[in-house]
């Protein structure tokens, strides 16, 4: 899905000058937490990330509208800042896939908070209950800001759909409407072919 769009330049994301220094496999989803094509490639890449290399690490990045809303509307952008603060918490080592592949299976709750559904599936993706206060500490006091930057970035970046892939830097692959799309390097989507490139293509 494409949101309204207007290119604005900004420098990268702390996350991927990290991953860039540290020389790990970066594999950046770009997003939009009520986008059903965002949910589909999750899943898919969360079974995908089971066969990973130890250095390959996941970042989500929310796509946003020029002026900072969202397409979907505002629990979505809540999804987004909730997805955010688990990631700015737990640090690039925790597989957020692990907590969005229980999150969205509920997709209506997606951005409801505070909810039941968010505080099980924290504690199901592994948080404890001092990590999980983090979460919601994060989200009310930094989301809007953490959001607004991953948004700038994405749209650095000129991405513009849900769910875009990149990895070490190269697009190669689009989710869109239900079908892959713009696919690379003999990638067809399944989650062994996602696996496959990764192993391929990281650095140990």
């Amino acid at each position: 899905m494409e949101p309204h769009h207007q290119d604005l330049t900004v420098h990268s994301s702390d996350y991927t000058l990290i991953e860039a220094e540290m020389q790990m496999t970066l594999i950046e989803l770009f997003i939009m937490s009520r986008c059903p094509d965002a949910v589909s490639a999750e899943v898919v890449f969360s079974q995908a990330s089971k066969s990973f290399p130890a250095d390959a690490r996941i970042k989500l990045e929310c796509i946003t509208n020029q002026d900072g809303s969202c397409k979907h509307g505002e629990l979505e952008c809540n999804g987004n800042k909730i997805e955010l603060a688990v990631e700015a918490v737990m640090g690039m080592s925790f597989n957020i896939l692990n907590f969005t592949d229980l999150y969205n299976r509920n997709f209506e709750q997606i951005g409801v908070v505070p909810l039941k559904h968010l505080d099980d599936c924290l504690s199901a993706a592994g948080l404890t209950t001092a990590q999980k206060a983090a979460v919601i500490q994060t989200y009310e006091a930094k989301g809007d800001e953490l959001m607004q930057k991953s948004g700038k970035y994405t749209q650095s970046l000129g991405v513009r759909y849900s769910c875009t892939v990149r990895i070490n830097g190269e697009i190669v692959g689009i989710r869109d409407n239900n079908a892959w799309k713009e696919l690379k390097h003999g990638i067809d989507g399944s989650p062994e072919s996602w696996s496959k490139f990764v192993n391929k293509v990281s650095n140990h």
